[in-house]
């Protein structure tokens, strides 16, 4: 089963994946869209994996190396790695990274959106707008 959880930042999806699995003896790994893309960064940048969780860390500038015209933040980077180099290889550049672990759960069909990417038999959790996900997975 997968369960997907959407919201905003900040709005409270790993709070509701951590809750599901207390409530489920922990049958659930959480997986984000972002894991791949951070998995990237990291092996790129050199900056930890896990540092990469940090809001301190994603708003910290990069070395000059790094910067174009004016200073980048690592934040920055995320998000135009994520855009201008995965999406413009294939829309579904990152959904496909995501589920690639996960065969058993997965088809090739395209998505229009995440939430396509969770497909009948399981869980959506919607919390405010759709903007970014949580899936858990057993």
């Amino acid at each position: 089963m997968i369960i997907g959880i959407s919201g905003k930042m900040q709005s409270g999806k790993n709070t509701v994946a951590s809750i599901i699995n207390q409530l489920t003896n922990n049958m659930f790994v959480e997986k984000a869209f972002a894991d791949k893309l951070k998995e990237c960064i990291s092996i790129i940048t050199g900056i930890p994996r896990l540092d990469l969780e940090k809001e301190e860390v994603k708003n910290s500038y990069l070395p000059n190396e790094w910067n174009r015209v004016e200073s980048m933040t690592v934040r920055t980077l995320l998000q135009e790695f994520g855009t201008e180099v995965g999406r413009q290889i294939h829309p579904n550049f990152w959904i496909n990274a995501l589920f690639s672990n996960y065969k058993p759960y997965y088809n090739s069909l395209e998505f229009n959106n995440p939430l396509d990417a969770v497909e009948h038999g399981r869980v959506n959790i919607l919390i405010g707008s759709l903007q970014m996900f949580v899936f858990l997975m057993n």
